[in-house]
């Protein structure tokens, strides 16, 4: 009954939102933001205006294949061409001088080489957020509906953002920041308010929905996919204060089932052109490649009575994760980020020879191997680095040599291997209808770095976007 009700509810407000935006058609609305692969942040909670924005997008992409492998992937299906038509809508729209509902999705159509439109799986639409605002007062707003609760200050990984894992359900790219945006929501109750100098927040987040399996991409169709936002009780508080001119730390306690986490983000510029930010979090759990196993036998992707492979602790404990960095802006509007990651629960150097050690070993067993990339799979689930220890940089140049042309790189850096994931992307906003990117991403390093035995070595797609 309680999945039930909770569909019906999110299904709901998703409804009255899409049919309420029907008359706003303003393109003057649509931020800089959706311009490219950086989807457009919802709407400040309580604000009364009315707005709408959508757009179709074409994306096809040639992935390019690795065929010789140190611990050889599950089989999967090796297409040389992919292709995705998106339409997507946001829309708020406020019903009453108090109340504003929501909504925010996409409609997929998917192809790929050797595939057919036979299958259901073709068409999915992501419902991301769909939720009603009450507007108890001008600084107090309650939330109920889905809604994709964020938080942390840096780019790369964020440490205090508790409820991204199972959210990202498609890679449309490489860069965190992008999949934060365009991730599922949760479906929650969240109260707001803000008074001059600090702002706090309550959320929680029911269990309506047993814990569906980890992966990646998920062609679902209609499913809303709660078993990925929903499948334990919820709990988040946090609260920020203005210390001083500049400096407002933010505090974060967070509970999921019988865990508690606690955070902090920090950020304080330093002259005109330097930001330097840092965010911590820490709770008690137990290490990536242990969890990636109690996962795997709780959704029943391994039978009870598969052993472990991989040597290592299996006792949990208080771990942190950590990421500072700092931004750098020019007059020549170039932005650039250096970020390091801190990850405790992530894999050890060690953790990497007994990898690649356990998969020489077990070569011969298709069942085996799966196990070990079971734990990079959970890895990009649940958004978290695979490594200890990484370095992020990514750069932004608006304008770049021509108006309206926005180039950006970013590169994740493995610090024990220094194999790299590269992302270059460019897109031209040729008119207000009409936007055109291309985009290569690389995994570069040897067969027995993390990077270098990925599955696939690189991609590029080429896009288009139509504005309504």
């Amino acid at each position: 009954m309680r999945r039930r009700f909770a569909a019906f509810a999110a299904l709901g407000i998703a409804t009255a939102a899409a049919g309420a935006a029907a008359d706003d058609k303003d393109l003057d609305l649509i931020p800089d933001a959706v311009m490219t692969d950086e989807a457009p942040k919802a709407p400040s909670a309580g604000s009364a205006r009315n707005s709408t924005k959508a757009y179709v997008e074409e994306a096809l992409t040639f992935p390019g294949w690795r065929n010789r492998f140190t611990v050889p992937p599950p089989a999967q299906a090796h297409p040389d061409w992919k292709n995705r038509v998106s339409l997507d809508l946001r829309t708020e729209q406020a019903v009453a001088d108090s109340l504003t509902l929501t909504y925010s999705g996409r409609l997929n159509l998917y192809h790929q080489e050797g595939a057919s439109f036979e299958s259901r799986h073709d068409v999915r639409h992501d419902l991301r957020e769909a939720y009603a605002t009450w507007r108890a007062s001008p600084e107090s707003f309650l939330d109920i509906g889905r809604i994709n609760l964020k938080s942390g200050v840096a780019l790369g990984f964020n440490p205090t953002d508790f409820f991204k894992p199972g959210a990202v359900i498609d890679r449309i790219s490489e860069d965190p920041s992008v999949l934060r945006e365009t991730r599922l929501g949760t479906l929650v109750a969240r109260g707001q308010t803000v008074w001059e100098g600090g702002a706090a927040t309550l959320a929680y987040a029911p269990d309506v929905h047993d814990r569906g399996r980890a992966y990646a991409t998920d062609n679902r169709s209609f499913d809303p996919g709660f078993d990925r936002t929903n499948a334990e009780h919820r709990f988040l508080a946090k609260t920020s204060l203005e210390l001083a001119k500049d400096f407002a730390p933010e505090l974060l306690l967070y509970r999921e089932a019988d865990r508690t986490k606690y955070g902090l983000n920090l950020t304080r510029g330093v002259g005109d052109a330097v930001t330097v930010y840092g965010e911590w979090a820490a709770g008690r759990r137990a290490s990536l490649v242990e969890e990636a196993y109690r996962d795997a036998l709780k959704t029943g992707l391994f039978n009870a009575g598969t052993a472990r492979l991989m040597p290592g602790d299996r006792d949990e404990r208080i771990m942190h994760d950590v990421a500072f960095g700092a931004s750098y802006a020019t007059a020549s509007k170039v932005t650039t980020n250096l970020e390091y990651h801190f990850h405790e629960a992530g894999m050890s150097r060690q953790d990497w020879r007994n990898w690649f050690d356990t998969g020489r070993s077990v070569s011969g067993n298709a069942g085996a191997r799966s196990q070990l990339w079971q734990i990079r799979n959970y890895a990009v689930d649940r958004q978290e680095p695979l490594s200890q220890h990484s370095i992020f940089l990514r750069s932004e140049w608006q304008d770049a040599f021509v108006r309206d042309l926005k180039l950006s790189g970013l590169a994740n850096v493995n610090a024990y291997d220094r194999s790299t994931l590269l992302q270059l992307s460019a897109d031209y906003h040729y008119s207000d209808a009409w936007t055109f990117g291309l985009r290569g991403t690389g995994n570069v390093g040897t067969g027995n770095s993390e990077r270098g035995s990925a599955t696939q070595f690189g991609s590029v797609v080429l896009k288009a976007i139509r504005y309504f």
